[in-house]
């Protein structure tokens, strides 16, 4: 067929070559190549120095992840060769250098932490945690002054706090102090300012209770009504007799003056408060299983429990929340009881180290019961192994502690029980146990 003219072929007189559509002709080859030549240029302009300047930090983030993992397995000498790496590819990062010299503490190359505490400290890393840390070290190389001085410098460097953390600054100084046989009459004031930051009745007074309550809630979330009920029932035994005892020790006690008579007010509204929100939760239960009979029972106890119509009960918490408060209150004890021994005052220090050790027990039950109720549910549970670790310690310096009073006090078979007590626990009594 013969092929039209356009009006601009007819106008011209001469062919026009054909678009291949309306608004652009086919390129060509070379064009092709040159265009793609420009665009990966400037996609490489753009991200090469990206990916230079990101590198080196994502390895040190995987060399750090393996430390972590080292950490987790109890190896921290493989721990502390990937920390290694890691400063090698981002040196700059305070955070670094801290993790290493937490490891050099578990390797015992305290001289080694310290320099790390040191380059952190350069790279303006978190002061509090760098002071807190090198103290730990300095006790552990015998410089107990020096250690004492870094703790005085948390705690009297100024700035706001939380109250729960300037009671673990507090417990810190006073144990610095405790270790080296330094400045105890401050030590004791500064462990029960401590102390008072804590205020938690319960926990001190009724741990079993305080840990069998955390594990019915937990329970209960888990709609394990059986175990929750059990705890309950612990829980309400063991807080009803703490409530007694409490009563009458305030009752026996001699007559206080205000501040005195107010706090031990305090201390009676919070064992009330804790037996209240135990009774509280089990008649939820109890209505939960059926059991309309004993639910009213408790409504009835309840009831007996408030004052003026009005009734307190301590809101429900789970284990792990249980687990802090009483590792809290059980740390500030084993300090005081600590300072006391050293002060001379043995009965009182016995009685502190005794609750500290019951506490720690507890403590033992509590991860046991996280471990068997975790391990359904979870692959990995090293976590909880490695807080199991951390606790075993505790308690080890506690009876190790309770030891040491109880061999002032000439009681010398049950001093060489606790003895037993911290060898079980994988360590040996003496100076370096703290």
């Amino acid at each position: 067929m013969r092929r039209r003219w356009s009006f601009q072929e007819k106008r011209s007189g001469r062919p026009v070559a054909r678009r291949a559509g309306p608004f652009f002709s086919p390129p060509r080859s070379g064009q092709v190549l040159v265009t793609l030549l420009v665009i990966l240029i400037t996609v490489s302009l753009v991200v090469v120095p990206v990916l230079l300047a990101e590198w080196p930090h994502e390895l040190s983030r995987w060399c750090r992840a393996a430390a972590a993992e080292a950490d987790l397995d109890g190896d921290y000498a493989q721990a502390v060769a990937h920390m290694d790496r890691a400063i090698h590819w981002d040196g700059t990062d305070p955070q670094l250098y801290l993790q290493r010299a937490l490891y050099h503490l578990e390797t015992k190359q305290w001289e080694l932490g310290l320099a790390d505490c040191d380059r952190a400290r350069e790279r303006n890393g978190d002061p509090v945690a760098i002071a807190e840390l090198r103290a730990q070290l300095l006790q552990h190389l015998g410089r107990h002054q020096e250690a004492v001085a870094q703790w005085r410098e948390i705690v009297f460097g100024g700035g706001d706090v939380l109250p729960e953390r300037r009671a673990q600054h507090l417990n810190g100084l006073a144990y610095a102090q405790a270790v080296a046989n330094l400045d105890l009459d401050q030590a004791l004031v500064a462990v029960e300012e401590s102390l008072r930051l804590t205020a938690n009745a319960a926990a001190m007074y009724d741990p079993a209770g305080v840990i069998s309550f955390g594990r019915a809630v937990t329970a209960r979330d888990l709609e394990d009504l059986a175990t929750a009920l059990s705890s309950l029932n612990d829980a309400a035994e063991s807080a009803a007799a703490a409530l007694e005892a409490t009563t009458q020790r305030i009752a026996a006690a001699p007559r206080q003056d205000l501040r005195g008579a107010l706090a031990q007010a305090t201390e009676m509204q919070s064992m009330r408060a804790h037996l209240a929100g135990i009774l509280r939760q089990r008649v939820g239960v109890n209505e939960a299983l059926g059991h309309s009979e004993a639910a009213q029972q408790d409504e009835q106890r309840l009831a007996e429990l408030s004052t003026g119509g009005q009734l307190v009960a301590a809101a429900p918490y789970p284990l792990s929340a249980a687990i802090e408060r009483v590792n809290r209150v059980a740390s500030v004890l084993d300090t005081r009881g600590f300072v006391l021994y050293r002060i001379g005052q043995l009965d009182a220090a016995l009685e502190d180290l005794t609750r500290a050790s019951q506490a720690g027990e507890w403590l033992s039950h509590a991860m046991d019961w996280i471990l068997d109720e975790t391990k359904h549910r979870v692959t990995d549970v090293r976590l909880i192994l490695q807080r199991k670790h951390q606790d075993a310690r505790t308690r080890a310096v506690i009876a190790y502690h309770r030891m040491l009073v109880l061999q002032a006090l000439g009681r010398a078979e049950e001093a060489e029980r606790d003895a037993q007590l911290v060898r079980d626990l994988g360590y040996e009594p003496g100076e370096a146990l703290f």
